[in-house]
């Protein structure tokens, strides 16, 4: 074989040990990544031995692979959540994975290999009550998954508003909800 044809079988080798390699730090760091949702702009790991502070917002993102997007609840932790280390909450959530934080939100997430939700979850936003929270749910009705949690008690609204919120006001957007929810407050 000649020497020409040696180093080009060598250039060769390295060429595909080097995509090779690649290709297996890609996988890695999609893997460590967790879903194909990228995180939030402005977010970032946190040590698993940081503790979740009660004022945090935790936000669960569920990623349905199948139709590519991602349903996020929002909310403060819970009384089993707050003061526990991020490594703990991990632990209590087999399925979940870190995706980053911003210092006040901790971004869990997971995915779903299960049918899309359907299209009414995706199309509407209902402005209801939740445990005396005023609450946005994903869809028509306080029936379908909660999409955020907000920190104003219902015990703040007019005694009206807290009746028709607890009937639940559909709109069809985010901002539509923020709109209705700031219209509310006294």
């Amino acid at each position: 074989m000649g020497d020409r044809r040696k180093r080009r079988l060598a250039m060769a080798a390295l060429l595909v040990a080097a995509l090779a390699a690649g290709a297996g730090g890609v996988f890695l760091w999609r893997h460590d990544a967790g879903s194909g949702v990228p995180a939030p702009a402005g977010t970032r790991r946190p040590p698993l031995t940081a503790r979740v502070a009660p004022e945090m917002r935790l936000v669960e993102r569920v990623h349905y692979r199948q139709c590519r997007m991602a349903l996020e609840t929002e909310r403060p932790p819970g009384p089993g959540e707050a003061g526990r280390t991020v490594a703990d909450l991990l632990r209590r959530r087999a399925s979940w994975h870190l995706i980053g934080y911003s210092g006040d939100r901790l971004v869990l997430g997971r995915d779903v290999d299960g049918p899309c939700p359907p299209q009414d979850i995706l199309r509407f936003r209902t402005v209801g009550l939740h445990q005396g929270y005023v609450a946005i749910y994903y869809g028509r009705g306080t029936g379908g998954p909660l999409r955020q949690l907000t920190d104003i008690a219902a015990s703040r609204l007019l005694p009206g508003d807290r009746r028709r919120l607890a009937a639940g006001l559909v709109v069809s957007t985010d901002d539509a909800a923020w709109q209705l929810i700031e219209g509310l407050i006294p």
